[in-house]
């Protein structure tokens, strides 16, 4: 394969790479840890712009939204 040819199939890939990430979701985690390592939190991008905070309980072995997103939205709406 000549050089011209590896060069032009990269410049392609390399352009694809930001469509293709700004549809992929929930793929990276950036852990938020307590100080005591008993939990962490973390965000998930969603798409449409949402987001999401996770709560883990290491102890306990949970994981689940660390709050009711639409009825913070509706009371800081309300307040706001």
């Amino acid at each position: 394969m000549r050089i011209q040819s590896v060069c032009a199939i990269v410049t392609l890939v390399l352009g694809l790479l930001p469509v293709t990430y700004a549809n992929v979701y929930k793929a990276r985690i950036n852990p938020n840890w307590s100080p005591d390592g008993s939990y962490m939190w973390y965000r998930n991008n969603l798409p449409e712009g949402e987001r999401e905070f996770i709560l883990i309980d290491l102890q306990k072995g949970l994981r689940e939204r660390a709050f009711d997103h639409d009825k913070l939205a509706a009371t800081l709406q309300k307040e706001g």
